[in-house]
């Protein structure tokens, strides 16, 4: 049970990749678009779910170590 978020994070970055990669690419299609173009349409895909995860997971992980407080250590 511990690694599902690892498997999942794995699973939606290899299902996202392909497609930031196509908005990408879209991103360049003008002749007047940089390699920053390219990346920042990538980012506009890879970024929102990354972020929501992580935000996720570390406020589950808090909340986790709240509620079972170490033994004090004499």
């Amino acid at each position: 049970m511990k690694w599902i978020a690892l498997i999942l994070f794995i699973i939606m970055n290899i299902v996202l990749v392909p497609l930031a990669f196509i908005i990408g690419v879209f991103a360049m299609n003008s002749p007047d678009s940089t390699m920053m173009n390219f990346f920042i349409g990538m980012a506009y895909v890879l970024a929102p779910p990354n972020l929501i995860f992580l935000i996720l997971y570390l406020g589950a992980k808090w909340t986790n170590k709240e509620s079972n407080p170490a033994p004090n250590k004499r």
